[in-house]
């Protein structure tokens, strides 16, 4: 039997060139004695050989070549590869981060080197206490090393879902799943509160009490670096306990907090726990009345942006005389969904003598007419601007408007797109019969797509024109107060003879083509008194 013989031997055996001379023609040379012959078959063999080799040589030298080439991603620094790496991460969303730190951390031995020193990627920690604490748990903490740590710990599992693929009764499933999420929000805080220290910013947004309430109870001791505080309701929930921290909480270093649903104390002092806080929004608040507010607001010397949303005053408009709480360094105060009478007893519990801008989104219906700040220029004497935002079910009087913009220099107004809001107002600038409203308007700028005529635009230049208005009437303003600019922008065409009209009636005077407009918008401004 023959022995099997070796593959590339078999090649080159078979192959055309002829590189083996088999045994019989060997044998048939020697025989022959022909030595010519058998010199020319060992030259034709010697240059086949040649040739081989020479492949064999380049093929080796292309080996080596492909073989010491780097790929273009490799010849990129250690430091720019991380750049590169933390950008991506800052645009990715909270939630994904920690799956694309896993996953780059995987691409190569390079990558992953990169990755574990670049300790921001470790930082993000976003939880839902639906599932098991993620097994990668720790080592984000161990690789945030001393950086500090976003946590955001959520439940976003779906309580119908789970009712309709279990066979069990719907309150076996709730006492199960309410029991599990306890549990799985109890071994993340094992891991995380011995961490308070580093904590950055803390986002919470549970559907139970009881669950938020363990969250903040284990925040004993210090947060050096805590910055921002969100907490959240889902659903309806009960609120927020008065106590909202341990004894033995306190945040140098926190400047904003966002409370959602939160029972404040007839007494608090927020100085000795936040003393660094600036900006403070608390949404369905339940506030015993407004000296409470006040108390719990007027220590904190560096707020500087307070917002109200919906809220909840046990009894707002009582008569309950105290001095303006000095709020030294606020700039901005917005309120939303709260009535005109309320909006005017919390205006009148504080004086802020930096706030420059007041934003009063939805206002609750009301034909009171009443100015909204009284003791403006004392109370507030850096207040210019204020933000009426009346897209809302039941919006305001354009005559009501007309009070709350009192003693304003500029007031900005968001109605409604598919109302005529701005003939309304056009109907009460015009009006002389009583009194005259928005006393000393000198500026318009309207941005409507279909609400805006050039005879609605001429009235209203007529009528604010310094010899229109009655001579009772003339003290409520001044010469230098009549109609001096107006800007429209809208979807309609002007002709040449109505702009020319308009620019001999007015000292400025522009018409501009806008295709889309989302919203029509009011911008005033008055002159100084």
């Amino acid at each position: 039997m023959d022995s099997p013989q070796d593959p590339v031997t078999e090649e080159l055996g078979d192959s055309p060139c002829e590189l083996r001379l088999r045994k019989d023609n060997i044998e048939r040379l020697f025989e022959s004695q022909d030595l010519r012959t058998l010199e020319v078959a060992v030259d034709r063999t010697q240059h086949q050989l040649d040739e081989l080799q020479e492949l064999h040589s380049r093929l080796r030298a292309h080996l080596e070549l492909v073989s010491s080439l780097a790929a273009p991603i490799r010849r990129i620094s250690e430091d720019i590869l991380r750049q590169i790496l933390i950008c991506r991460w800052s645009d990715t969303n909270e939630r994904d981060r920690p799956l694309f730190t896993l996953c780059v951390a995987s691409v190569c031995r390079a990558w992953r080197e990169a990755v574990i020193d670049a300790s921001v990627l470790w930082s993000t920690i976003p939880v839902d206490i639906a599932l098991p604490p993620p097994s990668a748990l720790p080592l984000f903490v161990e690789h945030s090393r001393s950086r500090g740590l976003e946590i955001h710990i959520n439940y976003l599992h779906s309580d119908s879902d789970s009712e309709e693929d279990s066979g069990s009764s719907p309150d076996h499933d709730n006492v199960m799943s309410s029991r599990m999420q306890r549990q799985n929000l109890t071994a993340v805080l094992k891991l995380l509160v011995p961490h308070l220290t580093r904590w950055k910013s803390l986002s919470i947004s549970l559907p139970f009490i009881d669950l938020k309430k363990e969250v903040l109870a284990s925040m004993r001791g210090p947060a050096d670096l805590l910055e921002e505080l969100v907490i959240y309701s889902r659903g309806k929930s009960n609120p927020l306990p008065a106590d909202l921290f341990p004894a033995h909480f306190k945040a140098p270093r926190l400047t904003m907090m966002l409370l959602d649903s939160w029972q404040l104390p007839k007494t608090l002092v927020f100085q000795s726990v936040l003393p660094a806080l600036r900006a403070l929004r608390l949404t369905r608040p339940k506030v015993p009345n407004r000296m409470s507010l006040m108390q719990a607001l007027g220590p904190l010397r560096h707020l500087r942006c307070l917002e109200l949303i919906c809220p909840e005053f046990d009894n707002i408009s009582a008569v309950d005389y105290f001095p303006r709480v000095p709020l030294v360094n606020l700039k901005k105060l917005l309120v939303i969904a709260l009535e005109p009478g309320a909006v005017r007893a919390l205006l009148s519990s504080f004086s802020a003598p930096r706030m420059a801008r007041f934003n009063y989104i939805h206002p609750i219906f009301d034909n009171s007419e009443v100015p909204l700040v009284m003791e403006h220029p004392q109370a507030f004497p850096s207040l210019h601007t204020i933000l009426i935002d009346a897209r809302c079910s039941y919006p305001p009087s354009m005559g009501a408007v007309s009070r709350w913009t009192q003693d304003f220099q500029c007031a900005h107004i968001n109605l409604v797109k598919n109302h005529d809001h701005i003939k309304e107002f056009v109907a009460c600038a015009r009006n002389m019969k009583d009194r005259l409203f928005f006393p000393g308007l000198s500026s318009v700028i309207i941005h409507s797509e279909n609400h805006v005529t050039v005879k609605l635009l001429r009235d209203l230049v007529r009528a604010r024109g310094r010899a229109a208005i009655p001579s009772h009437l003339q003290g409520c303003d001044s010469p230098s107060a009549t109609l001096k600019e107006l800007e429209v922008y809208t979807r309609c065409r002007l002709c040449p003879q109505d702009n020319e009209w308009f620019k001999n009636n007015l000292e400025s005077f522009s018409w501009s083509f806008v295709e889309t407009i989302l919203d029509d918008t009011i911008i005033l401004s008055f002159a100084p008194a």
